[in-house]
């Protein structure tokens, strides 16, 4: 096999037009996506067919054989949470090109996922966690540790253990990515395969910023008004991975959107099924959105009393004056403040969980002169 290996991870259920056709069996949006991917340079293919529990087995074998036979037996890696799909696809599948890969086990819930590649004679992506991100290296090593042993206790050889550590924000938490670089060294120096699924990651750091304000008179009143924006920074939304999500070891309350979560009968849904298990809180782009954001900043209108009046009361001159802080915000971003940042501060922007919203504030006054 090659030195490096490229994964295309276009093929998924998180994507609305690749939901429909693998919902309606069409293969055109299918096979196009597919050729995009080879064309750029992927070596694999990911087929990420969601938790598919309806007719998960059917749909694994109809996107395998469409794809190899399309593309002269490409191979693929078989993304999903139903094991018995998994399976399905395996079963069709021809290995020419290479093993199929399972994607993915982790050192918690998902550990089992091992025990199928191993079974299988197949390639596992082993995720360094036990459902959250480690907090280091240190729980890096221990995840791999456990995970290695498991598989090469079922006759797997160290080689099919293809090991991700993880990371978030590429351009906002660099402490973390030296963390995952140094990581990556040491599978190496271990003779251990790596990999990291890039399409994780977002980009906190906008493509660019700016503001505007405007300053008005009209005889004794006054108005200034401050608009700012950024655009094309994305913010990872770790509040859905709590709550959009069932984890009945934690009582905690849900989001109403998780009443759209996936059902039998709601089978287009990007949020997972509910589960007893810690198996939905897995860091995906689901949970990054789009942070661009017009925000009115500041706003402050006033009124300066004529020279007549305020030379009565022996006042040089007054001011009455009514202002207001981040009143209005125009974003699709789904949580409280797309400027979210709950880390250093400033240069690690984009992650939010359970972060305080910026406060709107309004606020009265009169600027007096003697």
């Amino acid at each position: 096999m090659a030195k490096f290996v490229t994964i295309g991870e276009r093929l998924s259920t998180t994507a609305p037009a690749v939901n429909k056709a693998f919902t309606e069996r069409d293969p055109e949006p299918i096979i196009k996506r597919a050729k995009q991917q080879l064309d750029a340079g992927a070596t694999y293919l990911d087929v990420n067919i969601g938790p598919a529990e309806n007719d998960g087995e059917d749909l694994m074998k109809w996107a395998v054989q469409l794809l190899q036979s399309e593309f002269d037996n490409v191979p693929l890696a078989l993304d999903t949470t139903n094991k018995k799909a998994i399976e399905a696809g395996i079963s069709v599948y021809n290995r020419a090109k290479g093993k199929p890969i399972v994607n993915s086990a982790d050192a918690g819930d998902r550990i089992t996922n091992i025990d199928l590649a191993a079974a299988n004679d197949a390639i596992c992506i082993a995720l360094c966690s036990s459902g959250m991100v480690a907090a280091d290296n240190d729980e890096r090593m221990m995840h791999c540790q456990n995970m290695l042993e498991r598989g090469m206790s079922l006759g797997m050889e160290a080689e099919d253990l293809w090991f991700d550590p993880l990371f978030l924000v590429v351009k906002g938490m660099q402490d973390k990515q030296m963390e995952v670089l140094e990581a990556i060294k040491m599978f190496s120096d271990m003779g251990l395969n790596s990999t990291g699924g890039l399409s994780n990651n977002s980009n906190g750091m906008p493509k660019h910023t700016g503001g505007f304000t405007n300053n008005f008179e009209y005889k004794g009143f006054d108005l200034s008004i401050f608009f700012q924006w950024s655009y094309g920074n994305d913010v990872l939304n770790a509040n859905r991975l709590f709550f959009e999500n069932s984890n009945k070891t934690r009582d905690l309350n849900q989001y109403a959107s998780y009443a759209d979560r996936w059902t039998p009968e709601n089978p287009e849904s990007n949020i997972p099924r509910a589960t007893d298990s810690g198996s939905n809180k897995v860091f995906s782009t689901r949970i990054i959105e789009d942070g661009s954001f017009l925000r009115l900043k500041t706003v402050s209108l006033g009124y300066t009393l004529p020279k007549q009046l305020t030379k009565k009361w022996k006042i040089d001159n007054a001011r009455v004056f009514v202002a207001g802080q981040n009143l209005w915000t125009c974003t699709g971003y789904s949580g409280y403040d797309p400027e979210v940042s709950i880390r250093e501060g400033a240069l690690t922007p984009g992650l939010d969980f359970s972060a305080y919203p910026r406060a709107y504030s309004i606020s009265f006054g009169i600027n007096l002169g003697f």
